[in-house]
């Protein structure tokens, strides 16, 4: 089948409020491609650029707020420039050269895995020779340096506007500690061309995954009809103007005849002519975040005093980044644990210990956190004993030692990118015990490999017997995890004022869809919440609620304050018939689709954007668009499975499914091992009537998968082709794993009852019961087995 760009060609009408959305992204694409360009003195066409006036996508910032560059700033801050200069914020991206490339260029070879890299220099000219993403060898110049020191990485212009990070990094660390060396930062695996962390693929782009945090006032400018790039910035690194905000009202405050009595910009003038301080708890922490947090964007322009959920929407405590408990797992730059730390609920922000400007900690050692946490009483504690926290009474270690660091034992670290090790910022307390019955991390016997963690707990107790924990999340967390989610123990949790928002707000997407009154009306009050985390957070058990319900609960949040709620909002509410809304309701949802639109447009360069902008497509029943966005995904990145799966579903739902196939196949070609495709396609083949065939697939994906759900459709495939006996033995391999749950009971319960076995299939019933009391099969299942 051709196919059909979603940004070219001819396309046709989108029922409903949907098509004034997707004229504006169809606008936008068109703008942004008017304004493409190169500068006139590059010799190099279409490279990274200084900023320039911007129109199309991107409103043009007011004339008297424009960035300046933090050269302007030394004549009045210079010891604030000093101390930045040497910052990691102002070695964030350089130019290459021979004063800012740390990595070793003298004909250096290293070989990872089969694959060659090759290192040199031609006077200010560096290089490196390795495979292209066809897999073929190519020599590519080094054009920037990307970032400083534990390790250093490097940019390459692979044409197009794009720039790509070498997987291949320097230590940047002394030797002695192990560095000065090449290294890959995937050590252990192969990572061949094909591989979508291989250095040219999409997942190690500058353009989308670096640049918003390497640099000042970045504009990413992607142009989906060339699927090229023109992206600019105003300073190359993380300048002043990137925590301050654009500076040019207050050097034109700071200019002004009398600056002790400022008049220009009055609307700015109490500020000194920026939009707001940093003074602020909120300000300071949300300006920090927009970087040092896992999160998408959804929205450019971002500065300080602006509303971070307008912009940004950072990570919850989901699996695979935190730990039940909240320890962090992969790799999410500080903000989420830090704000489910005591110290974020008592207003301590970055700067009490970090100097803004250096970035470094404003005292060493443990002086850092006795700053507050006093080691000796004040003179004004009029004869109350303080705790004397940085001693052995506290510690019990020597001091001096590396187990008497307060960090050690509070702030856990773990390394990232094979050298660089990152301090979990949430402040915790060690609970040896209770992190064994969760599968955490336990940081005592961390360092004591040897002891076990009932002896870690026995001397914490010893020490702090009177201690008593406050609330602890982890248990209840990690029982959802293993598929249990207790909702009545979460809804206590979103219904603790006391607690974090982003842990009240990831109790929320730990509940199973509420079914009992309950949860359903913690979940209806979340919708209200005054964090936007948490009414984000509650939206997603909405969806699969009949539309009339759904436009009931969700239509107040299409004018919510703030663009991410906003935006899920719109896309809960994608399909509400248009003609049977209200003048005023149905404009509400057009310019909530249009910002919602919007904002996947700015991330077009990634397939997951364009996933989102099909599924709402599909959603309104425009198939011809839904499938040109599907294949414009898998042209951007073939190993993205989710746009695969989704087109053969939407070729089901459009008549087409005896047309899947060669999706499925392909799928399982560019993603090995993958246990959806194997679930999806098995399903297919089981509409096709080919059964032998379906239950070989749904047996891979129950082998491969880690969720419930797919033994439990192996095992009902199974029954089906009566083979009950087989799945039985499949049912209760998941009650060995702890993933028992309703549906697997219930299907125990009836298949054994089919095949004659009245008693066990009893004691199913009955443990249905007990353990799912508001489940309304039971009671009718017991009674007939009686």
């Amino acid at each position: 089948m051709q196919s059909l760009s979603p940004f070219q060609g001819k396309t046709t009408e989108v029922p409903g409020s949907l098509n004034a959305a997707i004229k504006v992204a169809l606008l936008l694409f068109a703008l942004t491609a008017c304004n493409q360009g190169t500068d006139s003195d590059s010799p190099h066409g279409n490279r990274l650029t200084e900023s320039k006036p911007l129109s199309g996508p991107v409103e043009p910032r007011p004339a008297q707020t424009q960035y300046v560059g933090s050269a302007e700033c030394s004549g009045c801050h210079q010891q604030a420039v000093e101390q930045w200069q040497s910052s990691h914020h102002a070695l964030a991206m350089q130019k290459a050269s021979a004063e800012t490339v740390l990595g070793d260029f003298d004909d250096r070879r290293v070989s990872h895995h089969g694959q060659k890299f090759s290192f040199f220099r031609d006077q200010q000219r560096f290089y490196v020779r390795t495979n292209n993403k066809e897999g073929e060898l190519q020599t590519f110049e080094i054009e920037y340096a990307f970032g400083v020191e534990p390790l250093q990485q490097y940019l390459i212009d692979v044409g197009n506007g794009a720039y790509q990070a070498l997987s291949m990094a320097w230590d940047s660390r002394p030797a002695e500690q192990g560095g000065q060396r090449w290294y890959h930062l995937y050590p252990d695996e192969a990572m061949p061309p094909s591989d979508p962390l291989h250095w040219t693929r999409l997942h190690q782009n500058w353009n989308f995954q670096c640049a918003d945090c390497h640099s000042t006032n970045v504009q990413k400018r992607y142009d989906a009809s060339s699927r090229s790039y023109d992206t600019r910035y105003s300073e190359i690194n993380v300048g002043c103007e990137s925590c301050h905000g654009p500076a040019s009202e207050h050097l034109a405050w700071a200019r002004a005849a009398n600056p002790a009595t400022p008049t220009v910009g009055s609307a700015f003038s109490e500020n000194l002519g920026f939009a707001v301080k940093l003074d602020s708890t909120a300000v300071q922490i949300d300006s920090c975040a927009r970087c040092h947090s896992r999160r998408r964007v959804i929205a450019e322009e971002f500065a300080p005093g602006k509303e971070l959920y307008d912009h940004y929407v950072p990570a919850l405590l989901e699996p695979g980044l935190y730990h039940a408990d909240g320890q962090i797992l992969e790799e999410v730059y500080v903000y989420g644990s830090f704000v489910q730390s005591k110290m974020y609920q008592a207003g301590v922000t970055c700067s009490n210990c970090h100097q803004p400007h250096s970035v470094e900690l404003r005292l060493d050692g443990n002086a850092v956190c006795t700053q507050c946490h006093q080691s000796t009483p004040p003179d004004d504690f009029a004869g109350l004993t303080a705790k004397l926290y940085d001693s052995p009474e506290h510690h019990f270690h020597p001091m001096e030692s590396e187990g008497a660091q307060c960090r050690q034992c509070h702030m856990p670290a773990k390394v990232y990118m094979g050298v660089d090790e990152r301090y979990d910022h949430s402040f915790r307390i060690p609970q040896p015990a209770h992190n064994a019955s969760i599968d955490a991390p336990d940081v005592c016997t961390d360092c004591h490999d040897e002891k076990s963690r009932r002896w870690a707990q026995s001397v914490i107790d010893e020490h702090f017997p009177s201690r008593s924990d406050k609330h602890n999340f982890g248990q209840i967390f990690h029982t959802a995890r293993q598929g249990q989610p207790d909702n009545s123990a979460l809804s206590g949790i979103v219904n603790t004022p006391t607690l974090p928002s982003i842990v009240r707000a990831s109790a929320i997407t730990h509940m199973s869809q509420p079914q009992d009154a309950g949860s359903f009306a913690v979940v209806r009050a979340s919708l209200s919440s005054e964090h936007a985390s948490i009414r984000l957070a509650a939206l997603s058990h909405f969806e699969a609620l009949p539309v009339s319900q759904r436009w009931q609960f969700v239509s107040p949040l299409l004018a919510d304050t703030v663009l991410a709620v906003r935006i899920e909002a719109a896309r809960i509410l994608a399909d509400a018939p248009s003609q049977f809304l209200q003048a005023a309701d149905l404009q509400r949802l057009e310019s909530a689709l249009s910002e919602f639109v919007a904002s996947q447009t700015l991330n077009a360069d990634r397939p997951d954007a364009l996933s989102n902008l099909a599924s709402v497509a599909a959603r309104r029943g425009e198939t011809t668009r839904a499938e040109a966005y599907y294949r414009e995904a898998i042209v951007i990145d073939p190993s993205w499975v989710p746009a695969y799966l989704n087109l053969a579903d939407l070729y089901r739902g459009s008549g087409r499914d005896n047309e899947a196939e060669p999706l499925f196949k392909r799928a399982l070609q560019q993603q090995q091992g993958v246990a959806e495709t194997h679930h999806a396609y098995g399903l297919w083949l089981s509409r096709q009537g080919r059964n032998d065939e379906s239950l070989q697939q749904l047996s891979k994906a129950a082998a491969l998968g880690s969720s419930w759900r797919y033994a439990y459709v192996y095992a009902i495939g199974l029954n089906s082709a009566g083979n009950s006996a087989k799945a039985v033995a499949e049912l209760e391999k998941l009650l060995s794993t702890s993933q028992v749950n309703a549906e697997v009971l219930f299907a125990l319960a009836t298949i054994l009852r089919d095949q004659g076995d009245r008693e066990r299939a009893l004691s199913f019933a009955l443990i249905l019961a007990e353990r799912y009391p508001t489940d309304q099969r039971a009671p009718g299942l017991i009674q007939q087995l009686r």
